[in-house]
């Protein structure tokens, strides 16, 4: 799916294009009708972990009810693969410049705390 409906400028948790029909641009609709019900669909769903390529790690929720990209937002900004797997993210880290700030270093305590309790 990734191979016909992937962005790498797109950071939504559906993979979808504008000009492709399918499946997905119709969950996307129901989405968009949905939300002008001031109901989360995003807040629904959430992925699980079962293969090592399967889930984006900053993207898609997989983790507790949110997105880690607005969990750790500073970390995201920095982030210099923000495509990456969850495989991915058991090996280096990869910053467009070092920790800096307090918060930046605090983000990554808490996301290297939450990665030991991960089982990829």
């Amino acid at each position: 799916m990734s191979a016909i409906h992937y962005d790498s400028q797109s950071w939504s948790y559906l993979l979808i294009k504008a000009g492709i029909s399918g499946g997905w641009k119709g969950i996307h609709n129901i989405e968009k009708e949905l939300g002008g019900l001031n109901i989360d669909v995003d807040q629904l769903i959430m992925g699980e972990v079962g293969t090592r390529t399967a889930m984006r790690f900053w993207i898609e929720k997989w983790w507790g009810d949110s997105p880690l990209k607005e969990v750790f937002p500073a970390l995201f900004i920095l982030g210099n693969q923000k495509d990456a797997t969850t495989a991915m993210r058991k090996g280096e880290w990869s910053w467009e410049r070092t920790l800096e700030t307090t918060t930046e270093r605090e983000q990554f305590n808490q996301i290297s705390e939450l990665m030991n309790l991960v089982s990829i």
